[in-house]
């Protein structure tokens, strides 16, 4: 499907850190909404819908890609992306310290929004790009990379047996390499210091922006 298109380096961004548990999502989303000036919504609960609809339409004959963009964006403005500055309608959370419950509306040269989420694979990736850039927006993806081994030790060691056994067999597939035609996708690997990741990912997001 998908492979990233040539974009518009002027164009409203937004940034999409995704990784399995365990890997300081939340608190790179903190400093890189800050740094970038943009609010933080949290989609977990939008990817959950995207996923099911688009799994459900699928086996009636509609096109996967298609159905997830057209709910995921739709969710994510139910939770306030690029809202008018009304309020949230519980479906999912929107995060901004010291800022508005919802992300104003944003366009432009500048960052729309941090946007972060379970690990995704490459379909939801594809949908994600197209619906965006129908809109207008482009899409740079952060992904926190972890090894089954490394994701294995952190599970087994902070959840109970059942509940970590559980975990493993969810998320260990969401473990996978993006493609190399994928040029919007910064991958960083999670074990590393937090500060050195958000130094790294920051000057890499101005490398992709510098990329028409």
């Amino acid at each position: 499907m998908s492979e990233s298109p040539e974009q518009d380096p002027h164009s409203s961004y937004v940034v999409l850190l995704s990784g399995t548990h365990v890997t300081g999502k939340e608190t790179l989303a903190v400093s890189l909404s800050n740094s970038l000036g943009c609010p933080w919504l949290k989609a977990e609960m939008v990817h959950n819908s995207a996923t099911f609809g688009a799994r459900s339409q699928a086996k009636r004959g509609l096109n996967y890609g298609e159905v997830f963009g057209r709910i995921w964006y739709s969710k994510l403005r139910r939770i306030g992306f690029l809202s008018d500055g009304y309020e949230s309608d519980g479906e999912g959370e929107v995060e901004a310290p010291g800022k508005t419950t919802t992300a104003p509306r944003r366009l432009g040269a500048e960052c729309t929004a941090l946007i972060s989420c379970y690990a995704m694979r490459k379909p939801a990736r594809d949908a994600i790009r197209d619906v965006m850039m129908a809109h207008s927006i482009r899409s740079i993806f952060v992904i926190l990379n972890i090894t089954k081994e490394t994701l294995s030790g952190r599970t087994l060691g902070a959840e109970e047996p059942e509940l970590a056994e559980r975990i493993m067999g969810e998320k260990i597939e969401d473990i996978q390499e993006p493609l190399e035609e994928e040029k919007d996708i910064i991958l960083v690997d999670s074990t590393r210091d937090v500060d050195a990741l958000f130094v790294e990912i920051k000057e890499r997001i101005l490398q992709q922006l510098s990329v028409t």
